[in-house]
């Protein structure tokens, strides 16, 4: 939708959408390879400008015969007696630790994945509870076994999506322009 509303307002404007992990877009950005990034406000530390588009709460994964898989949310606290499943990236799963961190509690890492189908898949096996900010429609993982989806619930665990640029970009009207249309 964010392409197709640039395209659609900018119509001699190349617009390239791309992912990557948050330490290489931030790289990416302070170098002037990118102008903007779409991301959680995770290794963006130094010169770069933000603008916040949402707040969103992370969700567990879990198989749909776990204990807390009747549950509608569900607090960190709840989990911590369960092996916990993370991200694989330095700075996602540091972002994680310190989220427990704040709050006093010391999850048991059982499985890092890289990716979210990976995460899904493992939960809904057993292996233990996913958590992710990222959630997909439908309660079933690539390989056909369903499972639970659960809001988690801990205020302290909301994460800002945010649209981040280097503060060093030069900045042009029509950059601003961009930016508007993006938040």
């Amino acid at each position: 939708p964010t392409l197709h509303a640039l395209r659609g307002q900018y119509p001699d404007t190349t617009f390239q959408a791309r992912e990557g992990r948050f330490a290489d877009l931030a790289q990416d950005l302070a170098e002037g390879r990118m102008d903007a990034a779409i991301s959680y406000d995770i290794g963006f530390e130094g010169n770069f400008l933000r603008r916040k588009i949402a707040d969103i709460a992370p969700v567990a994964f879990l198989s749909v015969d776990h204990p807390l898989a009747d549950k509608s949310f569900l607090t960190l606290k709840e989990l911590i007696p369960y092996p916990i499943i993370l991200f694989n990236e330095d700075l996602s799963e540091g972002f994680m630790r310190t989220l427990f961190e704040r709050v006093n509690l010391s999850p048991v890492i059982e499985q890092r994945v890289t990716t979210l189908e990976m995460m899904r898949s493992f939960a809904a096996h057993g292996a233990g509870i996913g958590i992710s900010y990222s959630r997909p429609a439908g309660d079933t993982s690539y390989d056909g076994k369903a499972l639970a989806t659960i809001p988690i619930a801990t205020p302290e665990a909301t994460a800002s999506i945010n649209l981040v640029w280097s503060s060093l970009r030069r900045q042009d009207p029509e950059f601003e322009n961009i930016l508007e249309t993006l938040t």
